[in-house]
């Protein structure tokens, strides 16, 4: 497959917290807040920040198969930390830290629009962020992104659709705002530290129902 297609990446205090079903009072005002332009540094910034409240990695694009059917998906990953302190525990279940994913696929042709989700926490496996001088693998469940350089490789699937898509980006990535600090509001702290991949070449299979597109 072919894309024009974006990737954002985004680490923030956010409303998303309240859409995830954790109220504000849970001491968001000591969570790190993007205050103030701060330098970007990759790969590093493609993984995860912890000590802020939200953050997620965002991938959309616009597709042809080789057939020149059209298609477009998304799938995002988002981290929700629930106290702003880390904490240790015994339990390998215990976690400061949930999961949630979204996966959606506009079939054009077919005048339909799927979607499907997940959730879990941040421990034992289930989802979670690994990263390494040479890798960034953002995943929940069996469902992925995966980072090295310029290369991206995402997947995810449920029983009715999928992708499996590998993106590689054409351009350096674009700041929003300024120099990455794009503003919410005018109080201290309503922002959020903001990036983009703004052309991507994709190729890979997306899957819709028992056909499978290149």
């Amino acid at each position: 497959m072919r894309s024009t297609k974006k990737a954002w990446l985004n680490f923030s205090l956010s409303a998303l917290a309240l859409l995830a079903g954790i109220h504000t009072c849970l001491g968001s005002e000591a969570f790190f807040r993007a205050l103030e332009p701060r330098a970007f540094k990759f790969p590093g910034d493609h993984a995860e920040h912890p000590g802020f409240q939200t953050e997620w990695w965002y991938y959309t694009g616009n597709l042809v198969s080789t057939r020149h059917r059209p298609f477009g998906f998304q799938l995002t990953f988002f981290r929700v930390q629930l106290k702003p302190a880390p904490f240790v525990s015994a339990s390998a279940w215990r976690t400061n830290q949930l999961y949630f994913a979204h996966l959606t696929v506009s079939d054009l042709d077919g005048e339909q629009f799927l979607m499907a989700e997940k959730s879990g926490r941040g421990a034992a496996g289930i989802g979670g962020v690994s990263s390494d001088a040479h890798r960034v693998r953002v995943f929940l469940h069996n469902w992925e992104a995966v980072i090295r350089g310029r290369r991206h490789q995402v997947r995810a699937r449920s029983d009715r659709f999928g992708i499996d898509l590998a993106l590689v980006s054409q351009k350096p990535p674009v700041l929003h705002g300024e120099r990455g600090l794009s503003r919410k509001g005018v109080g201290p702290g309503q922002a959020s530290y903001y990036y983009s991949l703004t052309r991507m070449r994709t190729k890979g299979i997306l899957r819709l129902g028992q056909e499978t597109f290149d």
